[in-house]
């Protein structure tokens, strides 16, 4: 019987680099890294920058709402209430109070205090007809 083929031998990978060579090429790699997560980072800090109301080249709050509302087929000023609640569960005083000195409009005077307009249509019927029975 033939005994089998013996496999020759190998050397292991990088066993014929110099350590300082490693050493650099290792250095390399984690500073490449180290850059890529320092720039994710900055974008992620500079997007908690950005107010809110900078958005101007696009229009204002008030437009966004406007749109939205078109979107949904509801009046705007209903959406801008319901908004409004959400916001104040959510955000200081303060801060409503900030963003109200720099902006106006139906959003705006929901966050700030104004009392909703009642619901208009065959759904604001049913529930003003409801409050009413209580």
């Amino acid at each position: 019987m033939d005994s089998p083929k013996r496999m020759p031998d190998v050397a292991p990978p990088l066993s014929k680099t110099p350590l300082n060579r490693f050493v650099y090429y290792m250095a390399i790699i984690v500073a490449g890294i180290g850059a890529f997560y320092a720039y994710r980072i900055s974008q992620l800090y500079h997007s908690w920058k950005t107010p809110l109301t900078s958005n101007t080249a696009s229009g204002g709050i008030e437009d966004h709402i406007h749109a939205l509302a078109d979107a949904f087929g509801v009046p705007a000023s209903n959406l801008a209430f319901a908004i409004a609640e959400a916001v104040r569960e959510h955000v200081p005083p303060a801060s409503i109070a900030s963003v109200a000195a720099k902006e106006t409009g139906t959003l705006i005077q929901a966050l700030v205090g104004s009392e909703p307009t009642p619901t208009t249509g065959y759904v604001g019927q049913v529930v003003n007809g409801l409050v009413d029975d209580l």
